[in-house]
């Protein structure tokens, strides 16, 4: 039985290591083809369209850009005021590296205009690993805006 859990944990283990591969190349192909706007920290707008806020910034001060590559929802809650979700996200990074970060979203409609308003707070995550399931979801999101993006 000890022979059978360790041929299958090897072959777990190969199977992780051809994904983290497959990330790896096609990261570097996503640096090439895609677009990497600046990452809000604050971020406020209408109908979840962030116009305005503050950007997280590098420690030389340029905007720290990515592109959103995995979301999770963690919690969500529906108040007399309107609605506060809270998520883990994944940004891929202007210089391809994956991000987590936990996200707090707060939204209200608002009567006088017919809108929605909402903000948005980013923190990154002190524990930036990523489950297999993730990264997995991860490569397929970035190979789905690669082929988007052509």
């Amino acid at each position: 039985m000890k022979e059978t859990n360790s041929l299958k944990q090897i072959l777990v283990e190969k199977e992780t290591d051809k994904m983290k591969n497959q990330l790896k190349k096609v990261i570097v192909v996503a640096m090439k083809s895609l677009w990497f706007p600046p990452i809000f920290e604050d971020g406020y707008g209408k109908n979840e369209q962030y116009d305005e806020g503050d950007y997280f910034q590098k420690a030389d001060g340029a905007l720290l850009r990515g592109r959103l590559v995995f979301y999770s929802g963690e919690f969500c809650d529906q108040t007399v005021n309107g609605n506060v979700d809270f998520s883990m996200e994944v940004f891929l990074t202007g210089e391809g590296e994956l991000l987590k970060f936990y996200t707090i979203r707060e939204s209200r409609y608002c009567q006088d205009c017919q809108e929605t308003h909402t903000r948005l707070h980013r923190m990154v995550a002190k524990d930036q690993s990523l489950m297999e399931d993730e990264l997995d979801a991860i490569l397929n999101n970035i190979t789905v805006d690669l082929r988007n993006a052509s």
